[in-house]
């Protein structure tokens, strides 16, 4: 043994006078190499990082340096993961509390009141028309034309009525691709009307003639053609 008993000098200390060498204590001494701490250009030691944290620290490395040389190369950059966070977060705080629509300071050019007053007319003309005739035309015809089956001859005008706001959807889809020189909505506004004064015109007569099949056919096409009208008045006004 180099010490004696009772924790004496080695040996070799005390014959030559040679200070004992003891092995200088690491405190990652045993451990893998890629978990020791390794010194900056500054000398200093970089902190100590578990395996899986250097892991996603190298892939967040190797993903931003991959994205910088397609950026360089001729294409958009294939940013890391917390930079298009924290670029997400500045784009949502520089578009919080804006929102589309003209500027407060922009001047919104002025509408008149007669073309207010004419583009509501047809919504007037429409409430009209169906409260006057569901509920007070139509359960006079009924009896009028189809004595003994006025119930059924009423239910099947209501169910035609009710059928003619199917086509509300296909004139919208027109309107929306019309290319005409008077605009997009402005057609079917005036083409609905006009066809729905000569069904009107043509009903007097059926029900003067008591034609009850034809009045409920044309009763069916003018519901049809308010139905278009009405259609490009809600996209003219919305």
């Amino acid at each position: 043994a180099l010490s004696g008993p009772g924790g004496c000098k080695p040996v070799c200390h005390r014959i030559w006078g040679v200070p004992p060498f003891h092995p200088p204590f690491h405190p990652y001494a045993g451990s893998e190499e890629e978990d020791m701490p390794r010194k900056s250009t500054s000398g200093h030691r970089e902190p100590l990082i578990g395996a899986g944290e250097k892991e996603a620290a190298e892939r967040e490395r190797d993903v931003a340096g991959r994205g910088s040389e397609d950026g360089r190369a001729g294409g958009e950059a294939t940013v890391a993961p917390s930079l298009l966070a924290a670029r997400s977060s500045q784009d949502r705080e520089q578009w919080v509390g804006m929102s589309e629509g003209p500027n407060d300071d922009e001047e919104r050019p002025s509408v008149s009141w007669a073309r207010i007053v004419c583009i509501n007319a047809h919504a007037f003309n429409y409430g009209l028309f169906y409260a006057s005739v569901g509920v007070i035309l139509l359960p006079v015809e009924a009896a009028n034309m189809f004595k003994g089956n006025e119930a059924i001859a009423l239910a099947a005008m209501l169910v035609l009525g009710g059928i003619s706001q199917l086509i509300s959807p296909v004139a919208g889809y027109s309107s929306d691709r019309c290319s005409h020189r008077w605009g997009r909505r402005i057609p079917f506004i005036l083409s609905g009307n006009s066809i729905l004064f000569i069904s009107l015109g043509c009903m007097y007569l059926a029900r003067t003639y008591l034609y009850g099949y034809s009045y409920m056919m044309l009763l069916f096409v003018a519901m049809l053609s308010l139905n278009v009208a009405y259609t490009g008045f809600a996209g003219l006004v919305s």
